[in-house]
Order: structure tokens, then sequence, then C-alpha cells
């Protein structure tokens, strides 16, 4: 079964409210364009200024699965170091996962951040995970971050053990997620699995004297008509 060729559906008082399904991996042609036009979104809402990458040292240690969480610790730590030196700062950040040719991973930082030294960051990985080498540039423009971001994201997906492809700390947002503020979000009553894609099922309420609006391009709501 391909992504898309399914449509999930729910019934609530006279409206019923449809989406198309999607697998939402990162392996999925389809799914891969808006999963990236999602992640660049967030990147861009978070209003960072500092673009920084960490990397890891295949000699200390050469399991890329057990380098990957040592950086993420080594990064937790790092964070909470930044956040003690700069306490009149509220810094926060988005990290992406990537692979090295070879597989090792490093991580790509979006901060909300003053300055920052480059050597501070590289004297502090050197000493936690025998990695000092790091890249720290401050942000040019919103379009630098989304180049930035999508550069990345374009590369095979790599999925180390325990780790996100990205996450983001709490107070990244700057803006209410609009996935949240959706009034279709919560709709009361199951969702149920119909088998023909979405067009097809647009057609099949309107049949049914269904008035069906589309609200997004992968979402509809049709109403009953009036008597």
């Amino acid at each position: 079964m391909f992504c898309g060729e399914l449509t999930l559906t729910t019934l609530a008082h006279d409206r019923v409210v449809s989406k198309r399904w999607r697998c939402k991996t990162w392996r999925c042609p389809e799914c891969r364009p808006m999963l990236t036009r999602r992640v660049i979104a967030r990147a861009l809402d978070g209003r960072p200024n500092t673009l920084l990458t960490l990397t890891t040292s295949p000699t200390v240690e050469p399991d890329p699965h057990r380098a990957a969480e040592m950086l993420y610790r080594a990064w937790r730590r790092l964070i909470r170091a930044l956040r003690r030196q700069y306490p009149e700062h509220n810094i926060q950040y988005m990290v992406i996962w990537e692979a090295t040719k070879r597989g090792h991973p490093h991580i790509h930082v979006l901060l909300r951040a003053p300055y920052i030294p480059q050597k501070l960051i590289s004297d502090f990985m050197a000493r936690e995970i025998g990695a000092p080498v790091v890249d720290i540039r401050r942000i040019r423009s919103k379009k630098h971050v989304a180049n930035y971001v999508a550069k990345y994201l374009a590369k095979s997906p790599h999925a180390f053990a325990g780790r996100q492809r990205f996450h983001c700390s709490r107070r990244w947002r700057l803006t209410p997620d609009p996935w949240k503020t959706d009034p279709n979000r919560r709709m009361p009553g199951r969702w149920h699995l119909v088998f023909t894609n979405l067009p097809y099922w647009a057609q099949v309420l309107a049949r049914d004297g269904y008035e069906v609006r589309w609200i997004r391009e992968d979402t509809l709501v049709a109403i009953r008509a009036g008597p």
C-alpha cells in the first residue's frame, strides 16, 4: 500500500472531516518534501541567530550508535553549561542529526543565543568526548536558515539508535503551533480508514448530499446539505 492511497475520516454531528493518509517517513518520496517544509518552518519560527556544528571522533568511539549517544550527552551538558554562563539570555535550540559518508554522527544546531566564542565550545567538546572540531557562525538571513536546514535534510535520512532526526528545545517556537490550534485536530469520535484516495472520497461524499469544502490540499470538511 502506497502513501496517499487511503483516507482518514471521522464523523462529528453533521460534518465529516477527512484527511489524506500519509506514512510521514523520511524515506517516502511523497512525504519527504512535506516533512522538509515543516522542519524549515519550525526552524524559522525559532528565529535563530547562530549556526553550530558539533562532531565526534571515530578514533575515540568507532561504533556510530555509541558515538551518537556520547555526542548527545555531551551536547546536553554543553547547553546546560552555556545557560549557566549566560543566565541573562534565553538560549534555545533546534538540533538536526546527520551521518558522515563513513556513517559517523554529527549534529547541526540552530541557536537563539548571544555571541559564544568558538574556543569555549571547542575546549568543552575536547574535554568531554575528544572532539574539538567545532564550527560556529552567525546567521545572515532567513534564507540562510532555510538553505542550511534544507541542505542537511536533503541528504539520506539516518537514524541513530535512540535519536530522532531532529528535535527542539521546549521554548524554541515563538508563535503558537498552527497544528495545535487547528479546530479539526481534536474531533469527537473515532478516526477510520477508508480504502480509497481523498479526491475519490470527496466525490462519494458529494454524491451522498454533502457540501465538500477543501480547507487544505490534504484535508476536507463535508457538511450535510439541508433538506
